[in-house]
């Protein structure tokens, strides 16, 4: 996933400090082939329920097509892993920093849908900054399992994104499973997007399955008798 600035031409990308647009490759229908689509996201940092309420009658969130969350307080990580109608919850290293994780909130993230986010960018400069990362993606990888878990670059500049290969390398650094590892830059970003579609469309469907039965079976069902009526015969 790249992030890049809103003037991206067909030329070398701007990247931005915020990361605002994702690129994802999307299977168009019909047989078309596939067609490069820009996705907008927006990251929002809160502190609790007041906040979200604020954003929430902004008309601007509309403009997004993937919402994300990085909450900066306990109550607000609880709050995103239970009720906010996002797709992505991001964690920032510094602020996780003594939130408590449990295998309860976790699961009823992915249950819901939501992804949650490691950024691997601190982790390729010297500093606390990567002992953190390390120390708070070890914690999420042991109360999850490695499942769920979104690894994307939070790069502030180009030189610190890496390829779709080594991406997975740094996330095994991160307590990830080989699986878990290919599973975070390819099938649950997939997902992820799948999920923001989803959400932003409105009405439900519900569907049932009913087997029909072939036009001979079922005049000969017609015609037979009850099973419990039926005469033995004996030779």
């Amino acid at each position: 996933m790249i992030s890049a600035d809103s003037s991206t031409s067909t030329s070398a990308p701007v990247f931005s400090r915020a990361q605002n647009f994702k690129m994802f490759w999307i299977e168009q229908p019909c047989g078309t082939g596939r067609k490069l689509r820009v996705l907008k996201r927006v990251t929002l940092a809160f502190s609790g329920q007041g906040d979200m309420s604020r954003i929430g009658r902004s008309t601007n969130l509309k403009r997004f097509d993937l919402l994300a969350v990085q909450p900066i307080t306990q109550a607000a990580f609880n709050l995103a892993c239970q009720t906010l109608p996002i797709d992505i919850i991001s964690i920032d290293p510094l602020s996780f920093r003594g939130f408590m994780l449990s295998r309860k909130l976790s699961g009823l993230a992915s249950r819901r849908g939501i992804a949650l986010e490691l950024v691997y960018a601190p982790a390729l400069s010297a500093g606390a900054g990567r002992r953190q990362l390390l120390l708070t993606a070890l914690t999420v990888t042991n109360v999850t399992g490695g499942k769920n878990v979104l690894v994307s670059s939070g790069a502030n500049h180009e030189h610190q994104l890496r390829g779709p290969y080594d991406v997975p390398s740094v996330a095994q650094l991160m307590g990830l499973s080989a699986a878990a590892a290919k599973a975070s830059v390819s099938s649950l970003p997939k997902s992820t997007v799948t999920h923001a579609v989803g959400r932003n469309c409105t009405g439900f469907c519900m569907a049932q399955l009913v087997p029909v039965p072939e036009a001979g079976a079922e005049q000969t069902t017609a015609g037979a008798a009850p099973a419990g009526k039926r005469r033995r015969t004996t030779t």
